[in-house]
């Protein structure tokens, strides 16, 4: 059969742009940029890595059946190798995933085979080292304030946690468990990583006496940056403000289905922000149960109540679209593990974190 040339160009033309174009394989890391608390795992990478990080690596199949587990068997047997160990190590696999080690700078190939040693698909991985640490407040992160504090004030005997981000010169690097911190003063400091919902990695840091103080922050055992924090006094809290976390959109504001928030930011008499300080929250003049710089509540929009935080005999009120709620804390940051990343025993307490993240989102009964 003679086919006009327009056709058989237009066929040349798409066979191929499905031969160029188009790849059956992908590949994804877990790490979670969305405050979001969802199991929903990544399907793009976030490159480059900071060295010391670990990261798990999936392949993604686009013609893989719906039934995950009818290919399980599959998946089992892919094996993923580095070119540049040194680079990006791989630690360990399970269930078609791989751990891995960004070791240190560089870039390094990594390829995927299946059982019979077939490529199924490659990509490389580049990992830096950071030239410098950020800390941002916790709290404020989630009431959509992304600021970046080197020289926090800190309540005396009050935690604060901050979620740590790398940069080489102005470009972002991804990665979690590369932290270690040395403070020359007497404050506690904890590294963590969340591994279940919200996949990041944190500094808290309790603070102690009343005095200045350096902390040190390391990357993969490198020096890279220094905070200062200043040990505050209840007396140095000058004012309390209340500050909304995102509002609602059109469907959920009539539906009653937002999850509202609430944070207490307390400041000292120059405007600066002082973290660690927990109020106690009341709703229309009766007293909610806890401490804490959280108040999370279900909005109702047919609903209006005074919420009011106190602390040291200031007081600040705000009104939300709900007649019930809970106190919580910009501290608890989910399931974590300190100094390290969860072994695979973490996921027994995968039931338990369920829990946890069902009790953010609970209301008093």
């Amino acid at each position: 059969m003679n086919l006009p040339k327009p056709i058989l160009l237009c066929i040349a033309l798409a066979m191929l742009v499905l031969n160029s174009g188009c790849s059956r394989y992908s590949m994804s890391d877990d790490i979670d940029l969305d405050f979001n608390w969802s199991l929903t795992v990544s399907d793009a990478m976030h490159l480059p890595y900071v060295a010391g990080a670990n990261v798990v690596i999936s392949l993604h199949d686009a013609q893989e059946d719906d039934d995950f587990s009818a290919r399980q068997a599959e998946r089992a047997a892919w094996q993923y190798t580095s070119s540049r160990p040194e680079v990006l190590r791989i630690e360990s696999k399970h269930d078609g995933r791989a751990t891995c080690f960004a070791t240190g700078p560089g870039r390094s190939l990594v390829s995927v085979h299946d059982g019979e040693g077939e490529l199924l698909h490659e990509t490389e991985i580049e990992v830096r080292a950071p030239t410098r640490i950020e800390l941002r407040p916790h709290g404020l992160l989630l009431v959509e304030r992304n600021v970046v504090d080197s020289d926090p004030k800190i309540l005396s005997g009050g935690t604060a946690t901050f979620l740590v981000r790398y940069f080489d010169g102005d470009e972002r690097l991804f990665g979690n468990g590369s932290l270690t911190a040395t403070t020359d003063g007497d404050d506690d400091l904890e590294p963590l990583e969340t591994f279940l919902f919200e996949n990041r990695e944190w500094l808290q840091i309790v603070a102690r006496g009343f005095d200045t103080e350096t902390i040190q922050l390391w990357a993969n055992g490198e020096p890279i940056s220094k905070v200062t924090v200043t040990s505050m006094a209840a007396s140095d809290v000058d004012s309390i403000s209340l500050v909304h976390g995102p509002l609602p959109n059109d469907e959920a504001d009539a539906e009653g289905q937002h999850d509202g928030l609430v944070l207490a930011q307390a400041r000292d008499e120059h405007g600066n922000a002082i973290y660690g300080v927990e109020v106690s929250f009341d709703l229309d003049g009766d007293g909610e149960p806890g401490q804490g710089d959280l108040f999370r509540y279900r909005h109702d929009p047919a609903v209006t109540s005074v919420l009011g935080a106190e602390f040291d005999g200031l007081r600040a009120e705000t009104t939300i679209h709900s007649s019930e709620g809970f106190v919580d804390s910009s501290n608890d940051v989910g399931c974590s593990v300190g100094n390290g990343k969860p072994g695979s025993t973490a996921w027994l307490f995968l039931a338990a974190c369920g829990l946890y993240a069902g009790r953010r989102r609970r209301l008093a009964a």
